[in-house]
């Protein structure tokens, strides 16, 4: 289990930031335990809101041999986010972040990404510092701008919609072997996969699952 207090007491104000606009334990639970690793290397981290309707090992093993430090599903440069016709500078979570540089900063949609053990270290020590920001800016930014840091993006063939808001339909997953994101009432698609659960009733047991998708 994650606890908002035990993670805010590692991290102190950084915390705040770094967590999301819930100030959810999730992120900062990740990247902790991930640094504390000392048999894997690697590992994936889904949302409980996320929805494969496929199977996840096909997925998985596809970047099994990577040596990426991360994969996600989509990144932007500062200038050149554009999210519901907004501009980059729209985004609320541009300035409060302490990554990169004023000029030169990342945004990453991270419901489901694979990250390093030296990446999740390199974010601890940055949280520690004091430092922080969003982590959907923090986690793409900390790696982009340090050349030792590689950075890939999981492939459009296994993506059908990956976006913040608004919250998807289960009409939306007309397609196999695709990802979405957000779906809140995963129940609704029995008739598309089998193995559906109600979004967020599980999601602890999701977070240890998908750390354990590990190379």
């Amino acid at each position: 289990p994650m606890y908002r207090e035990e993670e805010r007491s590692v991290f102190g104000k950084a915390y705040n930031q770094y967590s999301g606009r819930y100030k959810a334990p999730a992120k900062p639970a990740q990247v902790r335990w991930m640094a504390s690793q000392k048999e894997h290397r690697f590992a994936w981290f889904l949302e409980d809101d996320v929805f494969f309707n496929g199977d996840w090992n096909k997925l998985f093993n596809t970047y099994y041999d990577s040596e990426a430090d991360l994969f996600t599903t989509w990144k932007k440069m500062q200038e050149g986010f554009i999210a519901r016709g907004h501009a980059a500078k729209a985004w609320y979570s541009w300035s409060p972040c302490d990554a990169g540089t004023a000029a030169i900063k990342y945004h990453g949609i991270v419901a489901l990404h694979r990250m390093s053990k030296v990446l999740s270290e390199k974010i601890v020590r940055f949280l520690l510092e004091g430092k922080s920001g969003h982590h959907e800016c923090v986690i793409p930014t900390l790696c982009l701008v340090d050349q030792s840091c590689e950075m890939e993006l999981i492939s459009q063939d296994w993506i059908g919609m990956m976006r913040n808001r608004p919250v998807l339909e289960s009409t939306d997953l007309i397609a196999p072997n695709k990802m979405y994101h957000p779906l809140k009432e995963i129940c609704d698609v029995g008739t598309i996969s089998p193995s559906c659960t109600p979004a967020g009733e599980d999601a602890d047991t999701m977070f240890a699952a998908s750390s354990t998708s590990t190379a």
